[in-house]
């Protein structure tokens, strides 16, 4: 089988920040090329661990730009883009600046204010979003986080956009119980888990040309930065 576009390991990064709490984007090009040199074929900017919904739309663009032009020394190496929010329509915007920056997909939270919306109505929303602003060749995943969102995507709801938009949805990642993440990976994703044998070999390809690896040694991130705005 071959493997899904995205298939792969992939890193949530961080957001360094300086002691103001503005973004570092040096201490972000570091990380990301620390990443890519330690074998993961991509990263997440702007995701929960990088804090994106505490920054404003102009600041997670000027992060996903930089993201952007560090990627042109290293073309394989994928990015994904955090672009929820309450907003429809902001997120629209946030959609099209990521792919327009070359992101391969965008990965997207719930309308997390109103927090009793039906299923039909999270159908609606993310079908609006991906026919207005996710582009052929491209993907949008859908955040299921409820522990820090509030706000649910049940199995039915992956199911129907899956059905709905099979070239464009690619599934939900985010945490859960253990049922829901077993199904998100089988029923959602079976080609990413049937390849997990060949991601396995590469990382240990990768791996067995690196000092340290295979040591049991811990690699660290030499960031000189405040890696949070919290």
């Amino acid at each position: 089988m071959i493997p899904h576009l995205l298939s792969g390991v992939y890193a949530a990064a961080i957001t360094p920040c300086l002691p103001d709490g503005t973004p570092d984007f040096t201490g972000l090009l570091q990380l990301l090329t620390f990443l890519a040199e330690r074998g993961c074929h991509g990263a997440l900017i702007s995701g929960t661990t990088g804090e994106g919904p505490s920054f404003s739309a102009k600041e997670r663009l000027s992060l996903w730009e930089a993201a952007s032009a560090w990627r042109k020394g290293r073309p394989d190496f994928r990015l994904l883009a955090g672009t929820g929010t309450p907003s429809l329509s902001e997120t629209k915007e946030l959609n099209h600046a990521a792919f327009r920056l070359g992101f391969d997909a965008v990965v997207v939270l719930p309308p997390f204010y109103f927090r009793n919306a039906s299923e039909n109505g999270l159908f609606e929303w993310f079908a609006d979003l991906i026919e207005a602003s996710v582009p052929v060749g491209k993907y949008l995943l859908g955040y299921h986080i409820p522990v820090v969102s509030g706000v649910s995507l049940p199995l039915s709801l992956l199911q129907r956009l899956a059905v709905a938009y099979p070239a464009k949805f690619g599934g939900g990642p985010g945490t859960g119980d253990g049922h829901h993440r077993c199904k998100r990976c089988c029923d959602f994703q079976p080609d990413l888990r049937q390849s997990q044998r060949d991601l396995e070999r590469d990382q240990t390809s990768r791996q067995d040309g690196r000092s340290g690896h295979g040591s049991g040694q811990r690699d660290s991130i030499p960031l000189g930065a405040t890696p949070s705005r919290r």
